[in-house]
């Protein structure tokens, strides 16, 4: 069963290099954590956040990422493709070597039942090199201390930071599905400490209208099709396909990914979040590039900085562009009415006692 609003594309003897494919062509998940971590040292700033949930995970590499930040870190993906997340149990807890099944819980589940869910235990056993390599990971992080996960207690420990990246909330198509995710999301947060939730969204003439797009990944080097079509203002719904492709000799091989989103808007989310118990809401945002073109994802400039520094590192990337709202000059605000994409960041206060 596929979360609502995704089509399922039939799994197949290539379905593993159609993920690997999208990790290195859609997704930079260093510039994802970055901000998140900027989200909470500027909402939060009281303690260093350890434990990420990623919802709508899919091969949950940007939880995977996370955990290899350091032994401290753990993680938490959910979603409701079992193949999807076997395949990145298999593969993105490889990198993480014997500290995975420490570090990271994968769980079948629906977003609107989160208690519900399935804990998938697949991570393979991992030798010397493994381990060697994840110490190494540890050494380079941002240097703060602690104790090495423990698996047992991952599931439920209470989170820093929940996202819901790649458009994720808007599978949702009601309000009602909406403000009861948000509710759950709200429930896992550390109530004593703190915490964020942190979900993107893109919008205005450039989002709504039909268009194919070619995207690149200027961290990776590779590239993908955008195409987005059938808006409807009355549902505001509209589909959208990721087009992959790459030659195996003469032979071009591809592999597609459907979608079908309600596009939301800043208020009715930011609305939503205030209902499910959220005690303030930030929005970082910044025009879409070429958005005179209709250029509607964010995928090909999401992570120009690491490029730049020729830097691997999670903090060099993914920091120069969003920017609060109330900061942008009026010349940014004019191009904001072509096309935007903004990450909205909603903080659940600490809980006094």
């Amino acid at each position: 069963m596929c979360p609502p609003g995704f089509i399922s594309t039939k799994h197949s003897t290539d379905s593993g290099r159609r993920h690997e494919l999208y990790q290195q062509a859609v997704q930079s998940p260093r510039g994802d954590l970055s901000y998140c971590r900027r989200f909470h040292q500027t909402y939060i700033g009281s303690h260093e956040p350890r434990h990420l949930r990623e919802d709508f995970c899919g091969t949950a590499l940007l939880a995977a990422t996370w955990c290899r930040g350091g032994v401290f870190r753990s993680a938490v993906g959910l979603d409701l493709d079992r193949p999807t997340l076997d395949w990145g149990a298999r593969h993105n807890g490889e990198m993480l070597g014997g500290s995975a099944q420490h570090q990271l819980a994968l769980l079948e589940g629906n977003v609107l039942d989160p208690a519900d869910s399935a804990l998938l235990v697949p991570f393979p056993e991992a030798g010397p090199e493994a381990s060697a390599s994840q110490s190494s990971a540890s050494d380079e992080s941002d240097g703060e201390g602690g104790a090495p996960a423990r698996r047992g207690s991952v599931r439920s420990r209470p989170c820093d930071i929940v996202c819901a990246l790649n458009f994720g909330v808007c599978l949702l198509h009601t309000r009602t599905h909406l403000l009861r995710y948000l509710r759950h999301v709200a429930a896992a947060l550390d109530q004593a400490r703190g915490g964020i939730f942190v979900a993107d969204l893109l919008g205005g003439p450039a989002a709504e209208r039909d268009l194919t797009l070619p995207r690149h990944n200027s961290t990776t080097g590779l590239g993908y099709t955008w195409v987005q079509s059938g808006f409807d203002p009355v549902t505001r719904r509209m589909t959208g396909t990721i087009r992959l492709r790459e030659m195996d000799g003469r032979e071009a091989r591809r592999y597609n990914f459907h979608y079908d989103w309600r596009m939301w808007t800043v208020p009715d989310v930011r609305e939503l979040l205030r209902q499910a118990g959220f005690s303030t809401t930030y929005v970082w945002i910044r025009p879409i590039k070429d958005a005179s073109a209709g250029d509607g994802g964010r995928t090909s400039d999401t992570s120009g900085s690491q490029e730049a520094s020729g830097s691997d590192s999670e903090e060099s990337e993914g920091e120069a562009d969003f920017q609060p709202h109330e900061d942008l000059d009026p010349e940014a605000r004019q191009r904001l009415q072509r096309g935007w994409s903004a990450y909205i960041v909603a903080v659940l206060a600490p809980q006094p006692g």
